[in-house]
C-alpha cells in the first residue's frame, strides 16, 4: 500500500485518540469520557466514508467496484474498545514497572504539636522500582518553605527558590529544623538525625515500609504503586488498535480476492 493511502487508514482513528489524551481533563469523568469517545468513533468512520466515495467517483463503477478496505473499516471502531479494555489495560500495566508510580511518606512527630514529614516518589511496582526524590515539610504553626531533594545525586532547592540548587547534607536538613524555632538545640539535632536518615533510608532502598498498590486503607507508612490514568489510557488504546487489527487481517485476504477478479 502507498504510503498516503496507509496514512488515510491508520491516522483517522490513531489522531481522535491522541485528541482525547490531549483533553483529557476535560473528558476523563464518566459518562462524559463515555460519550466523547463515541462521538470521536463516527468521525473517522465518516472519513472513511468521505475517502471512500471519493475513489469511487473516480473509478469506473463495475461489478469489481472498490470495496472498503477492512482497516479503514475496522481500525476507526477501535476508539469504541477504548472504555472496555480500561480495566485490563491497568491490570497490564500494573506489571511493567517503567509504567508506575510509586509514592511514599513518613512523619517524624515531635514533643509538640507538630511534625516533620518526608515524601519520596519516584517509579516502579513490587518487582522493581527506584525512587528520584522527594520533599521535607514541617506541619507546625510556623510554616516556611519546604526542602526539596532528588537522588541520585542529593541536589535540592526550596519551594520559591527552585532555580537554585544546592546539596543536600545533614547539616542543610538540620538548619531546616531550626528554621522552625521551636526545638531546642539538643531536640533539633536528634529531629535532624531522624530526618536524614529516613531520607537516606528511601535513597538506599533499605528497611522500608511494605508496598500496595491500592489507595487509602490502614494506617502507619506505606509505599503506595499505581499508574496514571492517563497511561492507563494509552495502553488501553495501544491494545484497542492491535484487537481491530487483529480483527481486519482476516478480512484483508478477502479484500485482495475481490480487487483480483
Amino acid at each position: 500500500m502507498r504510503w498516503y493511502l496507509f496514512a488515510q487508514t491508520i491516522l483517522p482513528p490513531v489522531l481522535p485518540m491522541l485528541a482525547i489524551y490531549a483533553l483529557w481533563g476535560v473528558v476523563e469523568v464518566a459518562p462524559e469520557f463515555v460519550v466523547f469517545v463515541f462521538l470521536a468513533s463516527l468521525l473517522p468512520l465518516l472519513v472513511q466514508f468521505g475517502l471512500w466515495t471519493f475513489h469511487q467517483s473516480a473509478e469506473t463503477r463495475t461489478i469489481t467496484s472498490r470495496p472498503w478496505h477492512p482497516f479503514g473499516v475496522i481500525l476507526p471502531l477501535a476508539l469504541l474498545l477504548i472504555v472496555p479494555f480500561l480495566a485490563v489495560a491497568e491490570g497490564a500495566a500494573k506489571q511493567v514497572p517503567c509504567l508506575c508510580e510509586v509514592v511514599a511518606g513518613e512523619k517524624v512527630p515531635t514533643d509538640k504539636d507538630s511534625s516533620f514529614a518526608v515524601h519520596v516518589r519516584g517509579w516502579g511496582n513490587a518487582r522493581s522500582f527506584e525512587f528520584t526524590g522527594g520533599m521535607v515539610i514541617y506541619t507546625g504553626q510556623r510554616r516556611f518553605e519546604d526542602l526539596y531533594f532528588a537522588f541520585p545525586e542529593m541536589r535540592g532547592h526550596w519551594t520559591n527558590s527552585y532555580t537554585t540548587f544546592f546539596p543536600v547534607t545533614r547539616s542543610v536538613v538540620a538548619d531546616y529544623v531550626r528554621r522552625s524555632d521551636d526545638f531546642s538545640a539538643e531536640q533539633a539535632e536528634k529531629l535532624a538525625d531522624r530526618l536524614w536518615d529516613t531520607i537516606n533510608r528511601y535513597a538506599e532502598r533499605r528497611d522500608l515500609p511494605p508496598m500496595t498498590d491500592q489507595f487509602g486503607g490502614g494506617n502507619g507508612p506505606r509505599i503506595e504503586s499505581y499508574v496514571q490514568a492517563t497511561t492507563v489510557y494509552l495502553v488501553s488504546c495501544l491494545f484497542s488498535l492491535l484487537v481491530s487489527a487483529f480483527i481486519s487481517w482476516p478480512l484483508v485476504y478477502w479484500y485482495a480476492r475481490r480487487l483480483a477478479r
